[in-house]
């Protein structure tokens, strides 16, 4: 059985990005969810620039749960942050997640090859950039005072992914990948999971654009169950 969850947020996320997820947790099962310097509860804090950086961040939030059967998921952002986790975690010889799942994500060897730069773009192509997206309420687009108080930290967040460089380092964990049928990501930039894990890799989608996710959470975290007591076993 899953004990926990660690919950990794998307560019611009906070710790609550997913709570509209916990509702649908069996009971029983923990969220864990780490909140990045410069978001939400941390808005007072500068947002870090760099990748490595912010994963020590998130590990030394994470570890005292690194325990128990455990998961990591994360959607966009957060599948890179959840993967480099994982590989932090293995590195330290720390209990391993059970598994690692994923939504809305290009594999980590793919980001170098997207060649995109948002991060770069003049305030009002920026802000239009992200709600292409979906996932943000329209009152954060028409409100000037609001975007000026996160786009440092949402701009820091797409320099880190859009500046990634990926280390050829297949990690021995499976990882189970969920994308949107009509979101902006192609199948050679999914099927580069394989090369990403050396374990069990499986790829699935469901309708819906890149924040898929809003509305289907609970089908989501039927999918993360199923994947975890009908396929796991047959791999450990």
């Amino acid at each position: 059985m899953i004990e926990k969850i660690i919950f990794l947020p998307y560019a611009g996320g906070s710790k609550y990005a997913y709570r509209s997820f916990l509702k649908f947790l069996p009971r029983g099962v923990k969220a864990v969810t780490p909140e990045l310097p410069g978001h939400g509860s941390k808005i007072d804090e500068a947002p870090l620039q760099s990748l490595e950086q912010l994963i020590l961040n998130v590990y030394e939030q994470v570890k005292l749960e690194l325990n128990g059967n455990y998961i990591i998921y994360g959607h966009s952002m957060g599948s890179l942050l959840g993967y480099l986790l994982a590989r932090l975690i293995l590195s330290k010889n720390d209990k391993p997640p059970v598994f690692l799942a994923f939504t809305g994500c290009r594999a980590p060897s793919m980001i170098e090859k997207r060649n995109r730069k948002l991060h770069l773009l003049d305030s009002e192509s920026f802000w239009n950039a992200i709600f292409d997206f979906g996932g943000l309420p329209v009152e954060i687009l028409e409100n000037e005072d609001l975007r000026g108080m996160i786009e440092v930290p949402f701009r820091a967040d797409f320099k880190m992914v859009e500046t990634y460089k990926h280390v050829a380092y297949p990690i021995d964990l499976p990882i189970l990948v969920i994308n949107g049928k009509s979101e902006n990501i192609t199948e050679e930039e999914v099927s580069g999971w394989h090369s990403d894990s050396s374990s069990t890799v499986v790829l699935k989608k469901i309708e819906g654009d890149h924040f898929f996710i809003v509305g289907q959470e609970k089908q989501i975290l039927e999918e993360i169950f199923f994947f975890h007591d009908n396929l796991i076993p047959s791999i450990q």
